[in-house]
């Protein structure tokens, strides 16, 4: 399989290659998309051209300089132990979102709906948190921040077919205030999250569950001052419940879903055309498993994702109590904590302290544990 250095579309994505490769019968195809092919077919030969149906085989998959230096920082990171860090912190009721910012956490929980708890993360163990009144919220249901704008931001399930998105500025020593909502939403909004290469706040929604066609979307907002306009819709068609997506810095989109026994429950990730809305029709997947499964490489009701460390993403696997460590091409997955071993159930959000690397697993039952690396 030959490098090909021509600016042509993909054949597969459709769109502009990247590390392109030139196939026996001369299309140009993404290396990623080489990779993806290989694991739908779960196979190495008898492959077949996406256009002319043409078979190659694929002896080795070919890496790039950018694999051989993914392969150096996944050992680098997952060459940890990792060990609970003194007593969780306990609040009142399910964890429905966290987020770190200012050298706090904070975090919402379902009862009271009212209220944002701030734990100083430098505080002694067993120190009690700061309640930050949010009155207007009805039924948080995920929550991000933004340090660049020193603001919170929670979704809001206030009604059956629609939602809310908050904004609240905090700054530490001052009062919390509230700029929202910002956007009003005709659909159930469920994560949300901020571009770390824009900034954008990234909202994700679904059809509500009972309904027989499922879909979902991302909603794309650029925050500008006072201004909040919706730049972009990226339409999820066929994912049940989509609850989190992210935008890395490597413009990946990644996405979770699946919550009955009768649809797929994965992780999903596709590029960002950077061109504006658009339909999400070919991905990689990770996990698929109708129903949820429980192998080493499924999930189970996925209900959130947050950036890890040296690129990689962690997804929490709320039905199997666990939380993996991915890769962005999926190939090098790793079970960063387990109910077995690490003690957590039932995990709702994770998130990690970039400054001492602790990790934050916020639960069913309104605890968040704390691990240290070593």
């Amino acid at each position: 399989m030959s490098t090909a250095g021509s600016k042509l579309k993909c054949i597969k994505c459709s769109l502009q290659t990247v590390n392109a490769r030139e196939l026996p019968c001369q299309h140009v195809i993404c290396l990623d998309c080489v990779q993806v092919l290989v694991r739908e077919n779960a196979r190495k030969y008898g492959i077949k051209c996406p256009t002319c149906k043409a078979p190659f085989t694929v002896t080795v998959v070919p890496q790039d300089r950018r694999q051989q230096e993914q392969n150096k920082y996944v050992k680098d990171a997952y060459n940890v132990e990792i060990k609970e860090a003194g007593n969780p912190l306990c609040l009142k009721s399910k964890v429905m979102g966290m987020a770190i910012m200012d050298n706090s956490i904070f975090v919402v929980c379902k009862k009271p709906s009212s209220v944002i708890f701030k734990f100083d993360l430098d505080a002694s163990d067993g120190a009690e948190p700061v309640e930050l009144s949010i009155s207007q919220m009805a039924w948080p249901r995920g929550m991000a921040a933004s340090e660049k704008h020193s603001c919170l931001y929670i979704t809001d399930w206030n009604q059956m077919f629609g939602g809310k998105l908050w904004r609240y500025r905090y700054k530490r020593g001052e009062e919390t205030r509230v700029t929202g909502p910002v956007a009003v939403l005709d659909v159930q909004p469920f994560g949300v999250s901020v571009s770390p290469k824009n900034d954008e706040v990234l909202v994700t929604c679904a059809t509500p569950a009972d309904l027989l066609h499922k879909r979902g979307w991302i909603y794309i907002y650029k925050p500008s001052g006072d201004e909040f306009p919706m730049t972009r819709t990226i339409n999820l068609p066929d994912m049940e419940i989509p609850r989190h997506a992210i935008l890395t810095a490597s413009s990946r989109f990644f996405v979770c879903y699946g919550w009955t026994k009768w649809q797929n429950h994965a992780v999903t990730s596709f590029r960002d055309d950077e061109q504006g809305s658009f339909t999400v029709t070919t991905r990689a997947i990770y996990g698929c498993a109708k129903g949820g499964g429980d192998a080493g490489r499924e999930v189970n009701r996925p209900l959130s994702l947050s950036r890890y460390k040296n690129q990689l993403i962690m997804v929490v696997d709320y039905g199997n109590s666990r939380i993996h460590a991915l890769t962005e091409d999926f190939e090098q997955p790793r079970l960063l904590l387990t109910k077995g071993e690490h003690g957590i159930e039932f995990p709702r959000h994770v998130c990690r302290d970039p400054s001492s690397g602790r990790l934050y697993v916020g639960q069913e039952d309104g605890k968040v544990h704390i691990f240290d690396e070593h």
